[in-house]
């Protein structure tokens, strides 16, 4: 009699655990491109709670397994990661009010306002730019937050807009930073920037060394107070989180460092769109980079020589421009350093600099548009992919659960109906976190 009931236990439980799982969901018929250029044709992948748990020619289909056929015309990609996205992030406040002490502003009058967290700030305007970016293939991002020096604290985000309370993928991974000076009041320059940085790292450290005299004698030392500012300081001030830094210019890049290397904090650079000219140093201090691809505008004339060229009838008519040395010349410097701007990414990789992408401020439309151009000036499909998949997860240190079609891996990809580097290839479903959106024109 015992036995029997150990068994309907036993039965009972493994009931409710199967229960408690939602059901399977599956393409099948379709096109798997991997994050390393592998491809694999009618294909099938198959998920369940928000994890990979088939792919290939051979999955296995569940029986509860909601199945989706491609038809043999859908291609699935691994989801895109934006390291550090502001498209989802409300519009930054117009904050320009006159205080009495410009020398000594409250902080959020400044732009310090560490204490913010990025998730905080989703709300309904951020559907829509949600969709967009599900229009464009990432399925996870880097929220930060439109503002000036210290904007806020960053969260990564799974990109869905149907379940609110599963948005949140990780809390509060490091602090955003830019050299974005408030207007009107102290410190308004690189340099006040600079040391007013320092400045909050000292009050920081002080409080927390007060705080915790204060608490392991009391008798001895009084209470020092609480600043929510200092205080959402200290996980950087502790080294247990980096430094997401915004920086452009070689000039500023080794700013950036000599705060590092005296304040002793963590850092990720940001942005670096001049990075491949600090590429050497970038790699000495093992720094990680999550770069921009908002490219500078090709040069006019080059424009006008492409036109040229693709007008075959005009060809022939066409007369060779002349012009002085003095112009050659400064078309020459013009075109080497588009040629270097083009090639940044690549140069970092060359030199060992681990390097994965962050739009930071420019627009969707535009990131797709550079994206082609890159893949136009020797980025191929395989390095592209990559760049945005794996190795930007690498630099968030989550490369074991995201950036790839791989079983265990989080259930993150785009449905395209066409190879997504292909002109007017288009977004069908977004799965982000298993959750599956269908994407409407």
């Amino acid at each position: 009699m015992r036995t029997v009931l150990i068994l309907l236990v036993m039965l009972l439980q493994v009931s409710l655990l199967h229960g408690q799982e939602l059901p399977a969901r599956a393409f099948t018929n379709v096109t798997l491109h991997h994050h390393n250029g592998d491809v694999t044709e009618n294909a099938t992948i198959v998920w369940r709670n928000g994890t990979i748990i088939e792919t290939g020619k051979k999955a296995n289909l569940p029986f509860d397994a909601y199945v989706i056929d491609g038809g043999d015309s859908l291609h699935i990609y691994p989801g895109f990661i934006d390291g550090l996205a502001l498209w989802a992030s409300p519009d930054a406040e117009n904050n320009r009010d006159d205080v009495e002490r410009p020398g000594e502003p409250p902080y959020d009058r400044a732009g310090i306002q560490p204490q913010r967290l990025a998730r905080n700030f989703v709300d309904g305007s951020s559907d829509k730019k949600m969709e967009e970016g599900q229009k464009h293939g990432f399925t996870t991002f880097v929220m930060g937050l439109n503002g000036q020096m210290l904007p806020g604290q960053l969260d990564v985000m799974n990109n869905q807009t149907s379940v609110e309370d599963k948005q949140v993928f990780r809390k509060t991974i490091g602090l955003q930073v830019a050299f974005n000076a408030a207007r009107g009041v102290y410190p308004s320059t690189l340099m006040g920037m600079m040391a007013k940085l320092r400045q909050l790292w000292y009050d920081a450290d002080a409080l927390q060394n007060q705080q915790n005299l204060h608490e392991k004698n009391p008798e001895t030392y009084p209470y020092p107070g609480s600043d929510e500012v200092l205080e959402s300081l200290y996980p950087y001030l502790n080294g247990e989180k980096p430094l997401y830094f915004a920086a452009n210019t070689p000039e500023d890049i080794e700013r950036v460092i000599k705060l590092k290397n005296e304040l002793g904090f963590d850092l990720v650079l940001v942005s670096a769109e001049m990075g491949y000219l600090s590429a050497d140093l970038l790699k000495k201090e093992n720094i990680s980079v999550l770069a921009s691809v908002d490219l500078p505008e090709k040069p006019d004339w080059l424009k006008d020589e492409k036109k040229d060229e693709d007008e075959e009838d005009k060809k022939e008519e066409k007369k060779e421009e002349v012009v002085s040395d003095e112009v050659q010349e400064h078309r020459d410097k013009q075109l080497e350093s588009y040629k270097e701007q083009l090639a940044n990414i690549k140069k970092l990789n060359k030199a060992g600099v681990l390097t994965g992408i962050a739009t930071n401020g420019q627009s969707l439309k535009d990131w797709k548009k550079a994206i082609s151009t890159l893949n136009e000036n020797d980025y191929t499909d395989k390095e592209l992919l990559r760049l945005m998949t794996v190795e930007t997860a690498k630099v968030l240190e989550m490369d074991h659960i995201i950036g790839k079609l791989k079983n265990n891996y989080m259930a993150n990809f785009t449905v395209f109906d066409k190879p997504f580097l292909e002109e007017k290839a288009k977004a069908v479903y977004s799965i982000s976190a298993g959750i599956v959106t269908e994407i409407e024109e």
